[in-house]
């Protein structure tokens, strides 16, 4: 069962109304129900059909009462299948019955497993925005932390320009992903047979792993370290 394979119970919830919403797999659940009426019929072409012609009428002579008379007239016929007809029609509406059994567990297996690799993917740009988030901030006190150095004559404009284009850089990917995770957002909605609207969601995992953030170092000539520890030790760094 796919509750087995995919435990997040906020996925479990988007594919349960993704069963339930989802026009393909609903016209794939009509298709069964026409094959099924087919299956039907062709199985009742075996048995006999039974007709009944009930007839009546009235007659009078020399103005006398009339008399009712009554008659019904009972017909049965029954098709003989010498050349296979009937079995092979039978053959053939089993076989769009299975065929559309088939379907339908191709159109629920293909649902279940778009809308999870949406949510995973969804969980993956969380994660990646969080830390190109962490990291934006990172390199906004380097650039805060260059301009102290060029201040105290430790480091030049192009040193601070390309600590800013970095910065820049990973701030212009902050709104990249936000246009990702709108897509994705929007794509689901539709795969749920939604209005495109946020999704709520989990977090990503990673069990048994440990991740820490490196400050970032910069490289300075011997003469001016002692310089750079005379700074942080005032405050200015």
């Amino acid at each position: 069962s796919w509750r087995e394979l995919f435990t997040d119970p906020q996925l479990q919830s988007l594919i349960e109304h993704a069963l339930q919403g989802n026009t393909d797999l609903q016209s794939a659940q009509w298709r069964i129900k026409e094959a099924e009426a087919t299956l039907s019929s062709a199985r009742l072409a075996y048995l006999p059909s039974f007709m009944l012609t009930p007839q009546g009428g009235v007659s009078s002579f020399d103005k006398s009462k009339g008399s009712w008379t009554y008659s019904g007239i009972a017909s049965a016929s029954w098709e003989i299948d010498i050349f296979g007809k009937l079995t092979n029609a039978k053959r053939r509406a089993k076989a769009l019955y299975l065929q559309s059994l088939e379907y339908e567990q191709a159109v629920t297996t293909s649902l279940i497993a778009n809308v999870a690799n949406m949510y995973y993917t969804l969980l993956m740009l969380d994660a990646q925005y969080n830390v190109s988030a962490e990291t934006a901030a990172k390199w906004r006190e380097s650039v805060k932390t260059m301009r102290a150095m060029k201040a105290a004559g430790m480091t030049d404009e192009a040193g601070v320009a390309q600590t800013e284009a970095n910065c820049y850089m990973v701030e212009a990917s902050l709104l990249d992903l936000k246009q990702q995770i709108r897509e994705v957002e929007n794509s689901l909605s539709i795969l749920l047979g939604d209005v495109p609207d946020a999704i709520e969601r989990g977090k990503l995992k990673f069990p048994g792993r440990t991740y820490r953030w490196c400050s970032v170092a910069v490289a300075l000539p011997s003469s001016r370290r002692e310089e750079c520890g005379t700074l942080v030790g005032t405050g200015l760094l």
